[in-house]
This record gives C-alpha cells, sequence and structure tokens, in this order.
C-alpha cells in the first residue's frame, strides 16, 4: 500500500492520495480514448483517474472502490466520464452485457451527466460508430454497444435502499447515500468477476445522515489499513480546538483556496 501526503501547496496535487499496490495501469489507454472523445482532463483529473485504473497481478483492478473528494465546481463530472468511457469501449466492447451504471442523488444531476456524455460520444464519429443504441426516454437514459455492454444513468432518490448490479457502478453525490441502499448494493457486486464501485463527492454538511458511509469510507483513507481503497482528496483538516476567530481567518486564507481548489485558475476565480 502507498500513501502520498501532499506536502507542497499546489492546486493540482492532492492533499492525499492513496492507491493500492500496482502491477499495470490503464491509464494510456483510458487518455487515448479521452482524446477521441475531445475530452480534455486537467492534470489532476488525470491523477484522480489514473488512482482508479491500477490492475493488479491478475488484471484485476488493484482498487475494488475508489474515492474522489473535492469541493464543488471543481470539475470531477470530467473524471467520471473518463472513467465511463474507459469501461464502455474498452473494457465492455470485449465483454457482451457488460453493465456500468452512472448514480445521482438528484435525477437532475444524473439527467445532467447523461447529456455531457451524450455530447462527447455523438460529436465523434469514431465513439459513434460503436454505438448501436442511445436511449433518451426520463429513467431510461443510456447507451448499449452492439454486444449488449451497457452504460446506464440512473437517480438514487433520497430514500432509496435498490441495490444497483454493475460491474462499474459510479455514485456521484456519494456523501449522500442512504446506508439500505449500500447494504444492498455490496453483495450484488461481489458476485461480478472484476467489480469496482466509485465514490465521488463533495464534504457533506454533517457526518450522520445519509453521510455516514461516505465519511467511514474516507475515514479508512486516512487510516494504515485502507485496504483495496483508492482515493483521490482536496481538503483542509480542521485542527482540533480551533476557536471561531481562528476559523475565520483559516476559510479567508487565499492560499488554502487554492490548495484545496484544482480548477483554480482554470475554471473557477477567487
Amino acid at each position: 500500500m502507498t500513501s502520498l501526503l501532499a506536502a507542497e501547496t499546489g492546486s493540482q496535487v492532492p492533499t492525499l492520495l492513496v492507491r493500492p499496490q500496482e502491477a499495470a495501469s490503464a491509464l494510456d489507454e483510458c487518455l487515448a480514448i479521452c482524446d477521441i472523445a475531445g475530452l480534455v482532463l486537467d492534470p489532476w483529473q488525470v491523477t484522480a483517474v489514473g488512482s482508479m485504473l491500477g490492475e493488479d497481478e491478475y488484471g484485476r483492478w488493484a482498487a475494488t472502490e475508489c474515492g474522489l473528494d473535492v469541493p464543488r465546481q471543481n470539475g470531477k463530472g470530467g473524471v467520471l466520464e473518463a472513467r465511463a468511457l474507459y469501461e464502455l469501449f474498452i473494457v465492455g466492447a470485449d465483454r457482451p452485457n457488460h453493465l456500468i451504471i452512472c448514480t445521482a442523488h438528484e435525477f437532475k444531476t444524473a439527467q445532467e451527466a447523461f447529456l455531457r456524455m451524450k455530447m462527447l460520444i455523438i460529436n465523434s464519429p469514431t465513439l459513434m460508430a460503436n454505438i448501436s443504441n442511445i436511449r433518451n426516454a426520463n429513467g431510461e437514459e443510456g447507451f448499449e454497444l452492439a454486444n449488449g455492454a451497457r452504460l446506464r444513468f440512473v437517480a438514487r432518490g433520497k430514500n432509496s435502499g435498490r441495490g444497483f448490479s454493475a460491474d462499474l457502478l459510479i455514485l456521484d453525490e456519494a456523501q449522500v447515500l442512504p446506508a439500505a441502499m449500500i447494504r444492498a448494493t455490496m453483495p450484488t457486486l461481489s458476485a461480478r468477476p472484476n467489480p469496482q464501485i466509485i465514490y465521488a463527492g463533495t464534504p457533506p454538511e454533517t457526518g450522520g445522515g445519509d453521510s455516514t458511509h461516505w465519511v467511514a469510507t474516507r475515514k479508512r483513507a486516512h487510516s494504515d489499513k485502507p485496504g483495496r481503497l483508492a482515493w483521490a482528496e482536496w481538503a483542509t483538516e480542521i485542527p482540533d480546538g480551533i476557536g471561531p476567530d481562528e476559523l475565520l481567518e483559516l476559510a479567508a486564507d487565499p492560499e488554502r483556496w487554492r490548495a484545496v481548489n484544482p480548477a483554480m485558475g482554470i475554471r473557477l476565480t477567487e
């Protein structure tokens, strides 16, 4: 297990990067698909998606669980798009009926993710040549290859307890995950030959309720025994015992803004 704690302040460098030992990586293939799709990734996005694509000596994913913890509006959607493109057009091309599910807490987020992916695919003749069907109906949004490999976009719903069975499960807005859904999902993933689950989210307002699984997974990433978890994070730790005035001073520091917002100067301004 390797772990990198960023010593320098630089928004492209994660404040925490944890990834299992790898024998190989599929990152170059993923970036090649991104080039075909016209998806240009920032350096930090390459780091994040690369942490998800390590392979062990048996050709399985080194990380069965992956996490991306970054503040809002920085571009985590680009990371998820890159990961989904690779899974559909490279992995899915060789595996009939391969299933990728992208979920979000809110319907509008899932729909927006579908529309963004749709624009990438339909604007690439190379990718479109491999698509046999695009489903646009509400609740059925997704893409299908001729061999039956599918990429679907669905909303979880706040009180959903449904288990999602997929080879790759991408959970956007993962800071809001009903415990019942997690309990129902984990057994279905274990039946897949090489599953991976991705949690992508932002700091929750509280650490309880539907944020419990997110907080527990992040704690595991910060521990000395993360297991087969890859985790990329841009976050400021608040010192214990800090007072209100010190907290305000901390929050007003532009250097901290830059350290934890990798899109500063790219798509975010002060």
